[in-house]
C-alpha cells in the first residue's frame, strides 16, 4: 500500500542535519528509537553523525526506482513492533513518584530568628509531622531523592513580628521497568494511521 506519510528508518545527512524529506505535518514523528548500527570493534561503516538510525515518518511517498541512502520503508505494524522489538532488548524506562511527605514548621519573632536562620535558635519553636508514605511505582528502585521548599509568612501583633517557616520535605523514588516494544509500536501506528488517516 502507497501512503503519503510512509514510516521510515533513516539518518541523519553527511552534515548532521535532519532529512528535509522528513514528514512536519502536526502529529508524525521523527527522531525516535534511535540505536547505533556500527558493531564495536570494526571500523565503522557509518562515520559520524550519521551512525544513528531513527524512526520517522516522511514526507511523500518513496521512489519506486528506491529509496535514499539509508532508508527503509515499514510497511505493517507487526514489521513495526518486529523492528522495535529488535532494537530494545536491553532498553529500560525509568519513572518517577513522590513517596513521601513530610514537613516542619519553625516560628519565632524576627529578633529571634536574627542574626542568622539556624532553624534551632533560642526562641524558637520547631513541629514536625510523620512521613505521610506512598507506595512506589511498580519497578526496581534505582534511586530515592528528598529534597525540600520553604513557605514564609510573618504576622504582626502588637507591633511583635513572629516569623513562620513551613518546610515541606518531599521524598521522590525512581523505579526501572523493561522497556516495552508492543505499547511503543502501538502509539507510533496510531500517529501514522492519524496522519494518513487510514
Amino acid at each position: 500500500m502507497t501512503v503519503q506519510h510512509p514510516i521510515i528508518t533513516y539518518r541523519l545527512t553527511r552534515d548532521g542535519r535532519i532529512p528535509e524529506f522528513l514528514c512536519n505535518h502536526e502529529g508524525a514523528f521523527a527522531g525516535m528509537y534511535g540505536v547505533n548500527t556500527n558493531k564495536p570493534g570494526y571500523i565503522a561503516k557509518w562515520p559520524a553523525p550519521q551512525e544513528t538510525l531513527f524512526l520517522g515518518m516522511g514526507c511523500g511517498p518513496i521512489d519506486p526506482d528506491g529509496a535514499p541512502e539509508g532508508v527503509e520503508v515499514i510497511e505493517t505494524k507487526e514489521e513495526l513492533e518486529t523492528y522495535i522489538t529488535g532494537i530494545s532488548t536491553a532498553w529500560t524506562v525509568k519513572s518517577t513518584g513522590v513517596t513521601g511527605v513530610s514537613t516542619e514548621t519553625t516560628t519565632g519573632t524576627l529578633e529571634a530568628w536574627n542574626p542568622g536562620e539556624n532553624y534551632a535558635g533560642p526562641g524558637l519553636t520547631t513541629t514536625t509531622t510523620d512521613k505521610v508514605v506512598t507506595a512506589a511505582p511498580a519497578g526496581t528502585v534505582v534511586g530515592v531523592t528528598t529534597s525540600y521548599a520553604d513557605s514564609v509568612t510573618t504576622s504582626d501583633t502588637d507591633g511583635v513580628v513572629t516569623k513562620t517557616v513551613v518546610r515541606t520535605f518531599t521524598e521522590t523514588t525512581e523505579v526501572e521497568n523493561p522497556f516495552d516494544p508492543a505499547a511503543a509500536a502501538d502509539e507510533l501506528w496510531a500517529k501514522y494511521e492519524a496522519v494518513n488517516e487510514l
